[in-house]
């Protein structure tokens, strides 16, 4: 039994025993079972160190935030150029491929699991799901790391094996990954078996540390066999660098996981947090998104309906398949809107998914 086994086992036997429930343990296979994982963590084990079983607040100092995406790479070398001169140093940068999923921030204190906290603008703390993803994300920091302490940003997600599984069992349609993981960590009761099809890839070092990024993610991330790069902002070859990269992940999205784009990350954890944050976004990652694929249509009629705030206008299209889906209307927002398009029945328009989720003309 590996120890993330073992502490697993150790938590399954005290929420039965809590409940009232026989364990799978007697009582001294239990005390030797804990006096194992003491002896690997090298203190007295803290049976609140990893929270289960509720939701509460959490208060850290830097909060779980958006990443800054972008369609265009030469939003990216301004992002670089600005942090280069904003902290008045070159520096390295780590890109990796962008999933599709709910970000989260996975802390460890002592090298084991204390919080798994969701993303949030809220200054009032952020909340803690630790008790539905324990399966999921490691107990215990590898020994290779050799910290004690790490806030690690990942993202939660689900596959398209999975994802079939899921609607089968639960009985719902999912319009999208992101809403199946979403619909899966807001469930009041624990559901183990749709708990179970969730995963989690982490990407990036949300607090001060001098293992660089790369050597963390080979290590979180064994079992995906995650492919990243690093580069210099510095290099000659830059932008060639950053859209070769692109251009594999692009090539290589349909492969289980949904990816939808590049991560590039300031691969120093110090430099990272030094980058500094607005509102809602740290600023030492920027998301280069992948360009939704696009079908001509032609425009058949324009609807304009009341609703309770105004009027909406929606343009009837001929049907365009899109990422699996038919599409046969798009909104065209406003009068100004559609004469800024210079849109009427028989216009040509190109039409693409924003998000992959929302019809629009571009």
């Amino acid at each position: 039994m590996n120890f993330n086994e073992a502490l697993r086992l150790m938590e399954e036997c005290d929420k039965l025993y809590n409940n009232g429930s026989e364990t799978k343990l007697s009582d001294r296979e239990y005390d030797a079972l804990v006096e194992e994982i003491e002896k690997r963590t090298g203190k007295e084990f803290n049976h609140s160190a990893v929270s289960l079983g509720k939701r509460e607040k959490v208060f850290i100092d830097v909060p779980v935030l958006s990443l800054k995406k972008t369609y265009d790479i030469s939003n990216i070398i301004t992002w670089i150029k600005g942090i280069e001169r904003k902290i008045n140093t070159h520096f390295s940068l780590v890109l990796s491929p962008k999933f599709d999923g709910v970000r989260v921030r996975v802390v460890y204190e002592d090298k084991l699991l204390k919080h798994v906290l969701l993303k949030t603008r809220s200054n009032k703390g952020q909340i803690s799901i630790t008790d539905k993803l324990i399966n999921r994300v490691p107990l215990l920091l590898p020994d290779n790391l050799e910290i004690k302490d790490m806030h690690l940003d990942a993202e939660v997600l689900i596959s398209d094996k999975n994802l079939k599984q899921l609607k089968a069992i639960s009985g719902k349609s999912f319009s999208s990954k992101l809403t199946a993981v979403t619909s899966v960590l807001s469930q009041k009761d624990h559901i183990e078996e749709q708990l179970n099809l969730l995963d989690v890839v982490f990407h990036s070092i949300s607090s001060k540390h001098k293992k660089d990024l790369p050597t963390v993610l080979m290590l979180m991330n064994r079992k995906h066999e995650i492919k990243f790069v690093v580069i210099k902002s510095n290099s000659e070859h830059l932008e060639k660098d950053i859209m070769n990269f692109y251009k594999d992940q692009y090539k290589a999205r349909d492969k289980g996981y949904k990816k939808d784009g590049i991560v590039i990350s300031i691969s120093n954890p110090e430099l990272y947090l030094l980058a500094g944050k607005t509102k809602n976004y740290m600023l030492g990652a920027i998301a280069l998104k992948f360009k939704s694929p696009s079908k001509i249509s032609i425009i058949k009629e324009i609807i304009v309906k009341d609703v309770p705030k105004g009027k909406s206008y929606v343009a009837i299209i001929e049907p365009v398949v899109l990422s699996g889906r038919e599409i046969n209307k798009v909104n065209v927002h406003s009068p100004s809107y559609i004469k800024a398009k210079g849109l009427e029945i028989g216009s040509k328009v190109n039409v693409t998914l924003r998000g992959d989720l929302i019809p629009i003309i571009i």
